[in-house]
């Protein structure tokens, strides 16, 4: 979106300094990603951003907001708090924003189900956006409405919480027309409770309506008349007959076959979802053959392959998402190694969801890794527990076989990438 260094002014009932007359092209709260013709507020979050200005002035920002006066020859807006400044124009942006605004939560399946539906969205229209890499939370949104070219077409933005009236917050910024809850899991439990309690700050998204994971059942009772249910057994949008295997699945919708290039059953469930949404759209569900090609992102179940395939799917972990992993091992023929490293933010559920992975694990893999100096995960007959990420490397350069599967998945907080750049170098 784009303003005049007047308009911005006006929005933010703010104090210019420096008065030139310039148009501002986007917005950033971080310096490092910076474009020419930028504004940069200069937010106090863990580093206070009036330190940043100088960087930004080298990366090509021509106005700034800060809350003090600054040493620069570029103009400047004053403001009480940048802060809130900053929501405010997420706010304008989106009541200027004349299009469809699509909302996406859930605990696991986010990302993947934006860029699913970008991809079959923008395939034939040139005026849809959608949020960029993990930016869901209250400074993600915003950035996602203010930097957003069009003034209608299509808006996908990814909305993450992970503590309770979090929601609401981010509802009030994006006013979603249409709401996706793809899921609800352990995951965030320390700060939001059990499922029901991660249901019910979910569910919020659909105030005006959307789709639902309906196989889910602490979510199917909110399918109603304003909200449709998805899934792979429940729901108005599910598979008539799917069938996988490590080339990916195929699966019949209406009596027509469809075919996707994964074979996990959560990427499935997931065209399910966007199928329901390209309906509340008034689309064509045809379009989901576009993803017949649909590449999985880094981190989020691409596979690697060479002499030996690695499935990375190392970007996060909750346990809903490592058991559909597991579980999704079941089409492969070839030996299976799982190397998994602890999940995060359990709270009182700690113990049990990892006793209920290792089992999981032993179920579906034939080897089972984790890298755990803890010791959270319980031994399952199958494992071995290593302390990091070399010893785990170490291990499997010695004792992994040609065409060997390795699937890799982790609280983000352990960076298992850097297994994957490892086992790179051996593929």
């Amino acid at each position: 979106m784009e303003f005049s260094l007047k308009e911005l002014v006006q929005i933010l009932n703010g104090r210019l300094y420096n008065d030139e007359n310039i148009q501002v092209h986007g917005v950033e709260i971080d310096s490092r990603r910076i474009k020419k013709g930028d504004v940069f507020f200069a937010i106090k979050r863990e580093k206070d951003g009036h330190d940043y200005i100088h960087d930004a002035f080298n990366k090509g920002a021509v106005a700034f907001v800060v809350e003090r006066p600054v040493n620069t020859p570029f103009p400047y807006i004053i403001v009480d708090n940048t802060f809130e400044s900053f929501l405010n124009l997420a706010k304008y942006a989106r009541y200027s924003f004349k299009g469809t605004v699509l909302g996406i939560t859930g605990s696991f399946g986010k990302t993947t189900t934006r860029e699913m539906l970008y991809k079959v969205l923008a395939k034939d229209s040139k005026e849809v956006f959608r949020s960029e890499k993990n930016f869901n939370n209250i400074y993600g949104v915003s950035l996602t409405l203010l930097n957003n070219p069009y003034k209608k077409g299509i808006l996908i933005v990814e909305m993450g919480i992970s503590e309770k009236g979090e929601m609401d917050r981010l509802i009030d910024i994006v006013e979603p027309d249409i709401g996706i809850v793809t899921g609800v899991g352990s995951v965030h439990a320390e700060g939001l409770g059990d499922k029901t309690a991660i249901a019910e700050e979910k569910v919020k998204i659909l105030k005006n309506g959307g789709s639902i994971n309906a196989d889910d059942a602490v979510l199917r009772k909110y399918v109603g008349k304003d909200i449709i249910g998805f899934g792979l057994n429940y729901g108005t949008f599910r598979p008539e007959a799917f069938n996988c295997s490590s080339r990916g699945c195929k699966f019949w919708f209406n009596q027509q076959e469809y075919c996707l290039n994964s074979f996990r059953k959560g990427i499935l469930r997931n065209a399910f979802g966007v199928m329901s949404l390209l309906v509340l759209l008034g689309k064509d569900i045809d379009k989901i053959r576009y993803l017949r090609d649909f590449k999985l992102l880094k981190g989020r179940g691409q596979i690697l392959r060479g002499k030996f395939s690695v499935i990375d799917d190392s970007y996060n972990a909750s346990v809903e998402s490592i058991l559909d992993g597991l579980e999704s091992l079941f089409y492969l023929t070839e030996r299976k190694i799982c190397v998994l490293a602890p999940m995060l933010e359990l709270g009182v559920y700690e113990k049990k969801m990892h006793k209920e992975v290792s089992s999981y694990a032993a179920q579906y893999c034939d080897k089972v890794i984790f890298i755990d100096k803890k010791g959270i995960y319980p031994d399952n007959g199958k494992s071995i527990h290593v302390k990091d990420i070399n010893e785990a490397y170490q291990w499997l350069r010695k004792h992994v076989k040609a065409d060997d599967y390795i699937y890799i998945k982790g609280s983000h907080a352990f960076n298992l990438n850097e297994l994957i750049e490892l086992l790179k170098e051996e593929l």
